[in-house]
């Protein structure tokens, strides 16, 4: 039996809104809202998945969400979005080192799809990536790199540059991510130039990079990040 957690966490997305529509006829909702219903449905259903590949890792992100849109009607203490995201993040990346998903996978009785777990390769000098509800890594192949575009949404993303080279004029990485977090790993000597813009979420540049030279290889990081973050580290 092959399993499909992406359909499955679709699928269950959308009876969650459905049972959402159908129940606002008989039960007022409105102090809550349909903004965070729909919240609080894709953040169960991204506690499902992670739950059925095994890879605890991200489940902070989600649980971060269901806390937000609770605190309040529950009665609980009351901790500013910034630092639910902050705590979410931080979680995650922890976890990420402690439980690595392949080796929860190996001991689960699903047989999963091969592609969810092994590690892509990816050739081009302007290559595109999306990831949603789930994670990813990628390792780059360009001899000129000159545009990447990343999108991750409630999942997580690695991205290795050890075999890059960028173009004569720089090269650019476009970013969306939105409840997730993408991690960047280029050469040291690389010069970054951070032009992303912000919405409850961060970008976090390694202390080594400020130390580039200002004719080394510019890579330009651009885009927005809303609820999520963006880890750049040396290889």
């Amino acid at each position: 039996m092959r399993f499909r957690s992406s359909n499955a966490g679709w699928g269950i997305l959308l009876l969650l809104i459905a049972a959402f529509v159908l129940l606002n006829q008989f039960t007022d909702f409105t102090h809550i809202g349909i903004g965070s219903l729909i919240a609080v449905a894709i953040a169960v259903v991204m506690i499902v998945q992670c739950i059925a590949r095994m890879n605890f890792a991200p489940l902070p992100i989600p649980l971060a969400a269901l806390y937000f849109v609770f605190q309040v009607p529950l009665g609980l203490p009351f901790v500013r979005l910034g630092i639910l995201i902050a705590v979410a993040v931080l979680s995650y990346l922890g976890l990420d080192m402690l439980l690595p998903g392949k080796r929860w996978r190996r001991r689960h009785e699903f047989k999963f799809d091969s592609s969810e777990a092994r590690e892509q390769s990816s050739a081009g000098n302007t290559p595109s990536f999306s990831v949603n509800f789930g994670s990813a890594k990628h390792r780059l192949r360009a001899d000129a790199l000159q545009t990447a575009h990343l999108n991750c949404s409630f999942g997580a993303m690695e991205v290795v540059f050890d075999e890059v080279e960028l173009a004569a004029g720089g090269a650019e990485v476009v970013v969306g991510c939105n409840f997730g977090a993408i991690k960047l790993r280029i050469p040291r000597h690389w010069r970054i130039m951070d032009q992303v813009s912000c919405s409850l979420g961060g970008v976090d540049i390694g202390k080594c990079f400020s130390d580039a030279a200002e004719n080394a290889p510019r890579l330009t990081i651009s885009g927005g990040v809303s609820f999520g973050g963006i880890e750049v580290r040396h290889l």
